[in-house]
């Protein structure tokens, strides 16, 4: 989910000010917040997302920064708003203190984990802890959101399996084998289940009060 920035294969605008540049660092930024990796498809598109100031613009001392090119990145507005010119320390690459690593040298998939089940994500490190609650990664949409993704990888694993075991079934039936052509119509009928249960997801709104209640208790 979360990746490094590759700032050194970005050829910096030569024009413009930092708010010209938000389509280049939305490229630059595989079109996903930094910090959430929240996605432009799954937050209303690019007018919803912000050219995040990495070294905050609001302190003096990188007040001169504003449209250094290097110090910006692309972030979700909720991200970005709970980051603020919020800025505890100096970049620790170790991660052992409270501090924003600079996203071009650190992969943000070194702070976070995510658990498998609950979509809930936990910090690795006192970095990763500090973050995580600073910029609220456990909101209701991100879990949902995570959970989408976790539900759609094991969803094309298991259809996967299941064209695989299919293709065996196929030349065993093309053989001769009618055990064979009955498992193979039973398994149309699995795989059809599989998709039918994956795609009520396309149909269910999950911001009823009661189930953002589930996911934040």
């Amino acid at each position: 989910m979360w990746k490094r920035i590759p700032k050194e294969k970005s050829i910096p605008p030569t024009i413009g000010k930092y708010s010209d540049w938000k389509p280049l660092l939305a490229v630059e930024g595989y079109h996903q917040c930094l910090y959430c990796t929240i996605s432009e498809s799954s937050f209303g598109g690019i007018r919803n997302f912000h050219v995040e100031h990495y070294r905050p613009k609001g302190i003096p001392r990188f007040s001169h920064l504003e449209n250094d090119y290097s110090n910006l990145y692309y972030a979700c507005a909720i991200c970005n708003t709970f980051k603020s010119d919020d800025w505890p320390d100096d970049p620790d690459e170790m991660l052992t203190k409270a501090c924003y690593p600079d996203p071009s040298k650190v992969d943000y998939a070194l702070l976070f984990g995510v658990d498998g089940i609950t979509g809930l994500a936990t910090g690795k490190n006192l970095t990763g802890i500090y973050l995580s609650n600073k910029l609220y990664l456990n909101r209701a949409q991100l879990i949902i959101e995570r959970r989408s993704r976790i539900a759609k990888k094991r969803y094309e694993e298991l259809i996967n399996i299941i064209i695989e075991q299919k293709k065996v079934l196929f030349n065993l039936a093309k053989s001769g084998n009618k055990n064979a052509l009955i498992l193979l119509e039973n398994l149309d009928q699995k795989l059809s289940q599989v998709e039918a249960i994956f795609h009520l997801k396309d149909s269910t709104n999950p911001y009823n009060s009661n189930q953002t209640k589930k996911l934040t208790s």
